[in-house]
């Protein structure tokens, strides 16, 4: 399933980036938000962009070293 042009990684990494510039400023670390960024970053360097929300645990699934899931 393809995500639809507002809801692409790419625009999504965007709001991820004003939450952590905003935990930032007022001091706040989101770690969480932070591993999300790190996951998004990941799947647009791997083509992944428009794939929807399996993306995230394909990525968690490469940074553990485990081959992706078929399907």
């Amino acid at each position: 399933m393809a995500l639809s042009s507002s809801c692409r990684l790419s625009n999504i990494i965007n709001s991820n980036n004003l939450i952590l510039q905003t935990s930032t400023d007022v001091r706040a670390p989101l770690s969480y938000a932070s591993g999300l960024r790190d996951k998004f970053l990941a799947a647009i360097a791997n083509k992944l962009e428009t794939k929807d929300c399996i993306t995230i645990y394909e990525i968690t699934r490469m940074f553990a070293g485990l081959k992706k899931s078929s399907g």
